[in-house]
């Protein structure tokens, strides 16, 4: 009996020493942070984003980005974003589900003159993608993100016609 209880003691002091603010990375700090991710859009559109913001506590993020993304299709289209994101992180640990949204807009850069395709490079369009993901902190300090959502392209056309896209998308990040 002496020896299960010792064991839930142990048990008891290692899980709350987990739960200690001092096992938050400090990428999840007060002050600064930023992110960098690799993004792929319905397994069409690859890209890379970038955010970089403020910390209100081991929660909240805010900030605002950039990303740039290319399609491997006719015309080989380059777009652009430009966001702002805010990011809740579920708990106080190194690992937490994460959940965020990002608001903004983008368009296409470069495409070919003999073709364009406004269902995956719209010229000019809003953009909504809310997402839920993992955050695992590193022992260094930053952290390692994925990422599932979706990236909602509101468009509207020469003929004032408004239509919206809705892209999958995954990322994966590194956090500093």
């Amino acid at each position: 009996m002496k020896r299960i209880l010792i064991i839930v003691l142990l048990a008891c002091a290692v899980s709350m020493s987990a739960q200690d603010n001092s096992e938050i990375s400090s990428y999840r700090n007060k002050g600064y942070s930023g992110s960098v991710s690799f993004t792929d859009q319905a397994l069409i559109l690859l890209g890379l984003d970038t955010s970089h913001g403020y910390m209100f506590d081991e929660h909240h993020f805010l900030g605002g980005g950039i990303g740039f993304y290319a399609a491997p299709i006719k015309g080989n289209p380059i777009g652009y974003h430009v966001h702002a994101e805010y990011k809740y992180y579920w708990f106080k640990r190194n690992s937490t589900p994460t959940a965020s949204v990002k608001l903004g807009y983008g368009g296409a850069i470069l495409t070919d003159k003999d073709y364009h395709s406004d269902a995956f490079m719209p010229y000019g369009n809003y953009k909504l993608e809310p997402n839920i993901g993992w955050d695992w902190g590193l022992k260094n300090g930053n952290g390692f993100s994925l990422s599932l959502g979706a990236d909602i392209l509101i468009n509207e056309i020469l003929t004032k016609d408004m239509y919206a896209i809705v892209l999958p998308k995954i990322s994966l990040g590194i956090m500093f």
